[in-house]
């Protein structure tokens, strides 16, 4: 109608005004036509784009990006649209915005003057806008369609190369739009200033709730990008961050150094999640409630966890880190006065609940982390691995702050009263089941943190011969293999489960010194080299001895002085222990000693219930547990009076078959070889005359083999191992020689297997048990049958690897498997073990939907 009206109408009017006489009536009268005419087309012009600039205007572009490709065509037409109505608009008007400015002597009629100038000019800007917008709009639905889809890897550069180019793009965009968003502010609030009113005041108002819009989803699309593109940096700094927590532990860097990249993460992290959670809040409602909204939500989720993360690493290592620089303010031996060590446990004690609270902080942030990054915007790739990986020890560092403080306190009682603990020194050369023979042994006694008295016992000459009736009764299996009668202290590691072998030790010593001890501490050989490898060797009276050299020292200094120079060098590494030494070390030395108190190096008892109930709980008792589940626990006992042990090479293989439930049956395959190297070989006798340590350490392997398996089961066939006849039961105790001595027993650590073998020097010696198991080991869970087995592994052993391989019942499906199966099938499972600590293999599975 205003196309026609402009084309025809006009024209045609002015054509007959050339042809018709002009009276001043038929002037008036001719101009009154025209300004109508011109007030008609102005009129439906400005109708026809304000519709335009409706439809337009009132599009929410959040739903129109939810709405994929189709919706940003629709916006464009409209844009369209809009831009060549108002384009008419404007010529139109032109001619009444000049005849306004006349008004400019009636101010009502210039205020709304005024406003309408102001008014197009917002028009202008706000297409401006809208042109701006549906870049953002397409930049956006590119960036969900093309990158937010999980299919980026940080560890494809060229991808994150892609990715870190499509963020700047679209954060510089919205950056343009939120500036354009607020130069209309501007006109929106000079405009209220005027005061005007009708149709200049409600579109004006209408313009408001679509910029608004717009600023919203402008400022959502800067903070997804701002986000995005923090956590491309963030994750590859990580990455080297988490790699300095492995160096960290083993000291290849500072305390400050990696406190300075911690502190750094904790504040990039701290403002990411901030971005992140800013974010998510400000996502219109139509983007929260599509699709897109979980890549929203996941984004959030992952950088509120890194923060989470980053801040109790921060706690833990803050804690570890200022209590062990708590100790450079002592001077000399760390036990010397003991005021340093009891302020630093003081210290970790006040902060156990934060420590606590912080190690489940990690916990959950990991696993949020890994979720997000197998399913959220951005795969985490190898730094998931990483993650995992690195955790680990930074959560075993977080529990053992919690507890390990307060037993240390109470050994070394920091509150002032008196703790006397025997340490046992057990020669894992000579392997018992509690860590080895003890060839010596020492009272320590602690006041207020200061060992005041450390007392060298002579294990050879330590029995108190009068009171022989008061010791107790060596063991069944001990008498007959080494004629032992009464249990000595240096027999005091038969028993596999310490927390046994710790009271017995206990009675013992008071039946002897006639003092009741607070608690009683195992050291084998191989935590003493560890403890001296950590700490960078120690100074002894002939000079220092790095770690390396401390077995041949050992041997060397035992055949010259005999056990005695054992004390001696136990002197050396209480008095390595100084403040700055532990200090540089750090954390390095407190995961050794954990991994050592893991292995049973190291081990613990206390006479008080409660310091042994936390003992057991940080996992440092040193106990053979008990439980339906099954239970494989390996025993050896060296019962050939030398010290062959550290030449010999462990394996085994465990076969489970569970095809039927009820009755399950095991089979165990235990191989040993002796690399000895001798030059006469005398196994055929037990027992011998010692000689050097070399020639103990080269000889025939004498070994009383125990196999703990779950309460229930029963021995159906195994290997005789026959009865030698130069063995102390057949000579001594007069057994039948060839008589078979594998036998199924019970003690107070439950079921066991037992038999006595021997392997040559040169030579391998293999062992097979099959055993039926009580149905008990599976236990159904709802739809899950589930079947958990307890590697335990003994004291003072090294490096017994075995396979564990479990056949499946029929009609049933794998469905998880932890540790990871090293190779499986639809009916078996194999799993590589090689056990430096207890460990639990757990299967999970569900009958077969076939």
């Amino acid at each position: 109608m205003t196309s026609l009206l402009r084309t025809l109408s006009l024209p045609g009017i002015f054509g007959v005004a050339k042809r018709v006489p002009m009276t001043p009536r038929k002037a008036f009268l001719l101009a009154a036509l025209v300004l109508l005419l011109y007030i008609i087309g102005l009129s439906l012009t400005a109708v026809s784009t304000q519709r335009a600039a409706n439809a337009l205007f009132d599009t929410e572009i959040s739903s129109t990006l939810a709405g994929g490709v189709s919706g940003l065509v629709k916006l464009e037409d409209e844009l369209e649209v809009f831009r060549h109505r108002f384009r008419r608009l404007k010529a139109w008007a032109f001619p009444a915005r000049q005849v306004a400015k006349l008004a400019g002597v009636v101010p009502p009629a210039d205020r709304q003057r005024q406003g309408a100038e102001l008014l197009l000019e917002r028009l202008d800007l706000d297409y401006e806008i809208a042109v701006v917008a549906l870049e953002l709009a397409h930049l956006t639905l590119d960036l969900q369609s093309a990158v937010l889809d999980g299919s980026i890897s940080i560890d494809d550069s060229g991808q994150v190369s892609v990715l870190r180019d499509s963020l700047v793009n679209l954060k510089m965009t919205s950056i343009r739009v939120l500036e354009k968003v607020e130069s209309a502010s501007e006109i929106e609030t000079r405009l209220d200033d005027l005061g005007v009113v009708g149709p200049v005041k409600s579109l004006n108002y209408r313009l408001s709730e679509s910029e608004t819009r717009l600023g919203q989803i402008a400022k959502f699309s800067f903070l997804l990008s701002d986000v995005l593109l923090s956590d491309i940096e963030l994750l590859t700094s990580m990455s080297s961050t988490l790699n300095d927590l492995r160096r960290f532990s083993s000291g290849e860097i500072s305390n400050n150094e990696l406190s300075v990249l911690i502190d750094d993460l904790v504040i990039r992290t701290k403002y990411a999640r901030s971005q992140a959670v800013e974010m998510a809040d400000s996502a219109p409602a139509s983007i929260m409630d599509s699709e897109y909204g979980q890549t929203v939500r996941s984004l959030r989720d992952l950088n509120v966890s890194l923060h989470r993360l980053f801040t109790g690493i921060d706690t833990i290592l803050g804690a570890a880190v200022g209590s062990f620089d708590s100790l450079k303010s002592a001077s000399g031996a760390l036990f010397e006065d003991g005021r340093a060590i009891t302020e630093m446990l003081s210290a970790l004690i006040e902060k156990e609940d934060e420590l606590s609270d912080s190690a489940v902080l990690i916990s959950e942030s990991v696993e949020v982390l890994l979720k997000t990054g197998e399913k959220g915007p951005v795969s985490l790739g190898s730094f998931g691995d990483v993650l995992r990986e690195r955790i680990g020890p930074l959560l075993e560092l977080s529990f053992l702050l919690e507890g390990a403080p307060r037993v240390l306190a109470d050994v070394i009682a920091i509150e002032g009263e008196t703790r006397r603990y025997l340490m046992l020194g057990q020669s894992s050369d000579e392997l018992r089941a509690a860590g080895g023979f003890t060839s010596s042994a020492w009272l320590m006694t602690f006041r207020s943190g200061a060992l005041i008295e450390n007392e060298y016992l002579n294990i050879a000459k330590f029995e108190d011969l009068d009171s022989l009736d008061g010791y107790p009764e060596a063991s069944e299996a001990l008498q007959l293999h080494m004629d032992a009668g009464i249990l000595y202290m240096r027999d005091v590691g038969w028993d596999p489960h310490f927390p046994s072998v710790g009271r017995l030790a206990a009675d013992i010593y008071e039946i002897e010194k006639s003092v009741r001890i607070d608690g009683v501490i195992s050291m084998t050989q191989w935590s003493f080299i560890e403890l001296v490898s950590v700490l960078g060797g120690i100074q002894t009276e002939s000079g220092p001895v790095v770690a390396s050299e401390l077995m041949s020292v050992i041997e060397k200094g035992t055949d010259e002085q005999g056990t005695k120079f054992l004390a001696t060098l136990f002197d050396s590494l209480i008095n390595s222990l100084s403040g700055d030494r532990i200090q540089s070390s750090g954390v390095n030395l407190l995961r050794t000693i954990n991994s050592l108190f893991k292995s049973k190096d190291l081990m613990i008892y206390s006479e008080d219930p409660a310091i042994q109930s936390l003992i057991f709980d940080i996992g440092w008792d040193g106990g053979l547990p008990i439980s339906p589940r099954d239970r494989l626990a390996i025993i050896d006992s060296n019962v050939g009076w030398n010290k062959v042990d550290r030449n010999i090479d462990r394996q085994f293989r465990y076969e489970v078959d569970l095809t039927d439930m009820a009755r399950p049956l095991a089979k165990l395959n235990i191989g040993y070889t002796n690399n000895s190297i001798v030059n006469e070989n005398i196994c055929g006798i037990q027992s011998h005359v010692p000689d050097t340590y070399d020639v103990l350490l080269n000889d025939c392997y004498w070994n009383y083999l125990r196999v703990y398996i779950p309460v229930g089961a029963r021995l159906i066939e195994s290997d005789d191992l026959p009865l030698g006849q130069e063995t102390i039961a057949a000579r001594v105790k007069g057994l039948r020689v060839g008589s078979p001595t594998v036998n199924q027993m019970f003690d107070n650590n439950g079921d066991y297997i037992s038999g006595l073998l021997v392997v040559d020097p040169q030579s391998s010696r293999y062992v097979t048990f099959v055993y039926e198991l009580p149905g008990l080991v599976l236990v159904k869970n709802g739809e899950f049958l589930e079947y958990t087995l307890d590697v335990v592994v003994q004291a003072g052993t090294r490096g017994r690897a075995g396979t564990v391989a479990v056949k499946m019942p029929a009609g049933y499906e794998l469905v998880s498997v932890v540790p990871a199966a090293s190779n499986s099938s639809n009916d078996l499972v194999v799993i590589d073990v090689d056990p430096s600590e207890d460990q639990a293999i757990k299967i999970i599975m569900r009958e077969s939907s076939d």
